[in-house]
């Protein structure tokens, strides 16, 4: 499936193994999606309300109950299938609130606080692919940058006069699977780059945004936008050269990308208006898996 050619930026104006479970109609704000681990035609959602799961089926699940659905910002798969996130307890929860650092074993069902519990609400928050424990986030209440060397269980804080620009003006942060010490951070002025691990940075592209960013042993995929409009774009330099992939939306924004861990043509976005979109040979074909929070069905 393909749509047609849309400003983006308008949009930037505006302002977050699988569980068996109980099946969902809809879910509300999608705050991150990742391809499942070990059962790879598998797509994990967070949202407002906790982790939903679609199956090679198209059938949506949702694993946990009400006191584990919490609001995930910053959510990701690690490789041995562990999630980790960060945002808000249920309301149903008796976990500290801002959620901290957390990790979920079970696909969601539940989580554990591992770090910064009532400290942190990573809106940003990036798991390097090529060392796993290597881990940054942005602390969406003050804009302090923290960054673990230790897969999430110490963080080091550096404060916020140190990026670019601050928080809700960022709008991505990813590093590269090759150079755990190379980042690249977006706010609305432009691309910025660190060489040395958020330490310093140094503006390398103000003619676009990066509203949204992933990196995969593939390459790098962002969605850009400038003052012509947004685009998906990929890159095999991390950023220093891009080329288009086909997909093109209606006054929407791609806010999350998962590229699939195996399959190098394969991935799936998430926008603002809540939908769900899949491809399986490099953005040549789409299937929508959901429209405005919603399940589409195969």
């Amino acid at each position: 499936m393909k749509k047609t050619a849309a400003a983006a930026l308008l949009l930037l104006a505006g302002g977050c193994s699988q569980a068996a479970g109980h099946e969902v109609d809809s879910f509300e704000h999608i705050h991150g999606l990742e391809f499942d681990r070990n059962q790879t035609d598998v797509l994990h959602v967070s949202t407002h309300h906790g982790v939903k799961t679609i199956d090679e089926n198209g059938i949506w699940r949702d694993p946990a109950e009400h006191e584990e659905q919490h609001d995930l910002m910053g959510f990701t798969l690690l490789e041995d299938n562990t999630m980790v996130s960060s945002g808000h307890p249920s309301h149903d929860s008796d976990l500290q609130d801002p959620i901290g650092f957390i990790r979920s074993t079970d696909s969601g069902a539940s989580w554990e606080q591992t770090a910064l519990e009532g400290e942190v609400d990573f809106h940003l928050m990036d798991v390097n692919r090529g060392d796993e424990n290597r881990l940054y986030g942005i602390n969406a209440a003050d804009s302090a940058f923290y960054r673990s060397e230790d897969g999430g269980l110490v963080w080091d804080r550096l404060d916020a006069s140190n990026l670019p620009e601050q928080y809700p003006d960022l709008i991505s942060l990813v590093s590269n699977p090759e150079n755990p010490d190379h980042l690249l951070i977006s706010g609305r002025g432009g691309i910025y780059a660190s060489t040395d691990a958020g330490d310093s940075w140094e503006a390398v592209d103000q003619a676009r945004v990066m509203v949204s960013a992933a990196a995969s042993s593939s390459g790098l995929y962002a969605y850009t936008a400038d003052a012509e409009g947004g685009s998906l774009m990929m890159s095999e330099d991390f950023g220093e050269s891009w080329n288009d992939v086909d997909l093109t939306l209606d006054d929407d924004v791609v806010l999350h990308i998962a590229p699939h861990p195996e399959e190098g043509g394969k991935l799936a976005v998430g926008t603002a208006e809540e939908d769900v979109y899949v491809t399986d040979d490099g953005g040549q074909s789409w299937i929508q898996l959901a429209e405005q929070g919603q399940p589409v069905e195969k």
